[in-house]
């Protein structure tokens, strides 16, 4: 299942999910329906309540706010939410993070009769709001040769 792109999206857009993608949530906190049930299968068949823990902005990105998206914060090298969570993925093991998913998913996909998986990492903020972890999982990503294709 290696295709070296991972797709990434945002909460609101799992309703427009197939059965095949397989939405992982690298969100600090999740909607109450996301997880309300634990995992769970939606009205489209869709994988519900993922998380990746290890993806998670941590304690000390969370010194900073949980997002930013203030007004103030120009989205840059100066964002000290994106700059301590960066330092936070540049500390993980990436291709031992990356064989743990496939792994999973490969195994989940067979349980559930899922054909061609599509792995989907969810943050909270759409794309047009630029302070969001997702900015540094798209560069992370890329940096270990893999794309993070917007759904």
């Amino acid at each position: 299942m290696d295709e070296r792109v991972i797709y990434i999206s945002y909460f609101y857009k799992i309703r427009f999910f197939e059965k095949n993608m397989i939405p992982f949530s690298t969100a600090t906190f999740n909607p109450k329906w996301y997880r309300e049930h634990g995992c769970f299968l939606d009205k489209n068949g869709v994988v519900n309540g993922l998380r990746i823990l290890d993806l998670i902005p941590n304690s000390s990105c969370q010194e900073h706010g949980v997002v930013c998206n203030t007004v103030e914060c120009k989205h840059d090298a100066n964002c000290e939410f994106l700059r301590r969570y960066y330092e936070q993925l540049k500390n993980i093991d990436f291709n031992s993070l990356i064989a743990k998913l496939y792994k999973f998913v490969d195994e989940l996909s067979m349980h559930l009769n899922i054909d061609n998986p599509k792995i989907v990492l969810i943050v909270y903020e759409p794309p047009y709001k630029t302070c969001s972890e997702r900015i540094m999982l798209i560069k992370w990503f890329k940096e270990n040769g893999y794309e993070l294709r917007e759904f």
